[in-house]
């Protein structure tokens, strides 16, 4: 398995899976979640050029899995200026899972 870095051509295979993990919200908690496109091309595009976003995507020929995260830089009144990552997003293909 080789884990890089997403690019615009894996966005086929990103959207497929988005679309699995974004039906099984629809499924069980269709109150919170709307019936929509879940990424769109101009949003993957956009996460893609921005510095502090990023997606990795797990690959075996095809993408299995990917993971979409971001960067938030913060400082408190009482903290000195830090870096987090925080989960936006993870996805693993559903003919992959449990193996």
């Amino acid at each position: 398995m080789v884990i890089k870095k997403a690019t615009m051509m894996d966005f086929e295979e990103i959207h497929t899976i988005f679309e699995e993990v974004h039906d099984l919200h629809l499924q069980n908690t269709n109150k919170v979640f709307k019936n929509t496109d879940p990424l769109t091309k101009e949003e993957f595009k956009l996460a893609l050029e921005n510095e502090n976003s990023f997606f990795l995507v797990a690959e075996e020929i095809k993408i299995i899995g990917f993971i979409n995260a971001f960067i938030k830089i913060k400082e408190g009144r009482h903290t000195k200026k830090k870096k987090t990552m925080h989960i936006e997003q993870l996805g693993v293909k559903k003919t992959e899972q449990n193996r």
